[in-house]
């Protein structure tokens, strides 16, 4: 299975988060989550909230991001780079503007958690997501109705789907349940497309027991909790392990 790694841009800094990023894609990740942070994340479990306090409080802008995600794009070429965030950081810097710099900054795609599908996308952010070429990742539930998913699948132009695997914020572990592995199961008989399954994914136990079920996996609060570990008055690390630390944890994972 596939790995798609998350990192949120600026903490505990700029730098530090770029290395952060490295390691997480030397350790074998494919997709990379780039979250630009937002005060009021409302999927964001307490780990991600904090870290992203701690780099809004650093001074992050927007721009930053953008700068992280062409600075690893160009070190890992075959990677693919996605920035996640909320609509509010995307209204106030314009959704045309956001999505032209994701472009601008070889990134690959968007994850927008409360963008929720319409049929007539009034926002016309999937529209202009599909004029650039960046894939908007569009989210669904482990218990989304079979139309919903077809609809939601049809009409995306990203090669994945984002299955949320409960209900709930990030960070708690999730129980890989016979009633998970059967939604998987019945999602991957509706879509043509890959499916990677999110939300409390944090050890290599749950990994092996996702197998045949899902093409790949998504893991945040993970790797936020390996990067502040590292990085603590009790271990810091040096800035040239933090890359190795990170690489050590996304291995983990996968092997």
């Amino acid at each position: 299975m596939k790995l798609m790694g998350h990192m949120i841009a600026g903490y505990p800094d700029i730098e530090s988060s770029i290395d952060i990023g490295r390691g997480i894609l030397k350790g074998g990740a494919s997709y990379l989550e780039v979250q630009f942070p937002f005060s009021d994340g409302n999927a964001d479990g307490i780990l991600i909230q904090n870290a992203s306090m701690d780099s809004i409080n650093n001074g992050f802008n927007t721009k930053d991001g953008f700068k992280i995600i062409s600075t690893l794009a160009k070190e890992f070429p075959k990677a693919k780079l996605i920035a996640m965030t909320y609509a509010n950081i995307i209204y106030a810097y314009g959704i045309y503007e956001f999505i032209r710099d994701i472009k601008a900054a070889n990134g690959y795609g968007l994850i927008a958690p409360d963008f929720l599908y319409t049929k007539d996308d009034h926002e016309g952010i999937r529209g202009i997501c599909a004029a650039l070429d960046v894939k908007f990742i569009e989210l669904i539930t482990a218990t989304s109705s079979d139309f919903r998913i077809k609809e939601i699948e049809s009409s995306s132009n990203a090669p994945l789907l984002y299955v949320v695997a409960r209900e709930g914020i990030t960070g708690a572990s999730t129980d890989i349940s016979p009633a998970l592995k059967a939604s998987l199961k019945r999602i991957k008989t509706l879509s043509d497309k890959e499916i990677y399954v999110g939300f409390g994914i944090n050890s290599h136990a749950q990994v092996k027991l996702l197998q045949g079920y899902t093409d790949g996996f998504i893991v945040g609060s993970y790797f936020v909790k390996c990067a502040k570990e590292a990085l603590s008055k009790e271990n810091a690390v040096r800035k040239t392990d933090l890359v190795t630390k990170l690489k050590e944890a996304t291995m983990s994972l996968l092997n």
